[in-house]
This record gives C-alpha cells, structure tokens and sequence, in this order.
C-alpha cells in the first residue's frame, strides 16, 4: 500500500505543479494580449500620423509646382491666344504657337489638366492657369 499511496501522492503533485504552470502560462498570455493591443492601438496612432503627414505634403508639392511654374513664366513666358473646343493655342515671346489639348505636357508647367473655353483658360497640373 506504501507504493500506491506514494504514486497517488506523486500524481497529487504533478497535477498541482500542471495547475501552476497552467496559471503561469495564462499570466504570460494575458500579458502578450496586452502588448499586441497597445502595439495595435500604437500603430493606428501611427497611421493617422503618417496620413496627415501625407495630406500635407501632397499639399506642399503642389505649392512647389505652382511656384515653378509662376516662376518658370517669368522666364519662358507663354500667353494665351486662342481656345477652340479643347484645343489651346499658347504664344511665347518669339512668336513661337504651341498647340495643346488636355495632358500636353509643358516644361515647368505641368501638363494640361483642363481647357474651359467658357472661361477662356487653361488649367495646368501645376495649379498655373493661362488665362
């Protein structure tokens, strides 16, 4: 009876010492949660950061081409001279006629974004009109 009583007390044992390592593990686990939800919460702070950060640069880049291209009119100046349904014709300071229609590109300008012969412009992706 001896040697039953002590493997019953050797069983006892082992499943107290399972219940401990249970309890441990459900600790480290709880613990591992908490870090995946504040790594979570951290990230999302993250993204916002990073998406006002790319609103604003999207906005900055867009100053810069219209001061390129307000620049670069002072130094290749183009005017308008005519618009008929989509099509423009720019004029620069030889006389030279450049004939656009919507995505020629300019250098320094950007490319055409939009002809409004209502308004008698052109818009340019650089946010430069030709008026």
């Amino acid at each position: 009876m001896k040697g039953v009583t002590k493997t019953k007390d050797k069983y006892y044992q082992v499943n107290e010492d399972n219940k401990k390592n249970l309890l441990s593990m459900g600790k480290r686990q709880k613990a591992i949660e908490n870090s995946i939800s504040l790594l979570a919460s951290s990230i999302g702070s993250l993204d916002k950061k990073l998406s006002k950060l790319e609103n604003i640069t999207e906005k900055n880049n867009e100053e810069i081409k219209l001061i390129v291209a307000n620049q670069y009119s002072h130094h290749e100046k183009l005017t308008l001279r005519a618009i008929i349904s989509g099509r423009a014709w720019l004029v620069n300071n030889d006389g030279v006629t450049l004939t656009v229609t919507k995505n020629t590109n300019i250098p320094g300008y950007g490319h055409v974004v939009n002809i409004d012969d209502k308004k008698e412009q052109v818009k340019m992706s650089s946010g430069y009109i030709f008026k």
